[in-house]
């Protein structure tokens, strides 16, 4: 069941963009884990639109505190309407830097 869920860890991975919808806290479970969660962090949750289809609704859950941190402020101010977060990322593990990018959402 963990596995269903899509993680920032993952699809940092490969660059993307997506429009966030909505974000709350929540606990992570690990990768490998089922119900019931015995060992979960603590995170946020995103819920994005795909940039190229609307339609498409999904969530991201990171416990990544660096990106938490960077993606906190935006969120509470609400300056997440109407905008684009683009990501990408260089290096694994602890050497990982995610890049993030906000801007206004591209008409496609």
């Amino acid at each position: 069941m963990a596995g269903e869920f899509n993680r920032w860890s993952q699809i940092v991975r490969t660059p993307g963009a997506a429009h966030v919808v909505a974000h709350h806290p929540v606990d992570v479970p690990s990768i490998d884990q089922s119900i019931p969660y015995s060992d979960a962090r603590r995170g946020l949750r995103l819920l994005v639109h795909s940039v190229g289809d609307p339609r498409d609704l999904s969530t991201i859950d990171i416990t990544a505190t660096a990106t938490i941190a960077m993606l906190e402020p935006w969120l509470a101010t609400g300056l997440h309407l109407g905008r684009e977060l683009s990501w990408k990322a260089a290096g694994y593990g602890n050497l990982r830097r995610d890049t993030l990018r906000i801007r206004p959402l591209r008409n496609r």
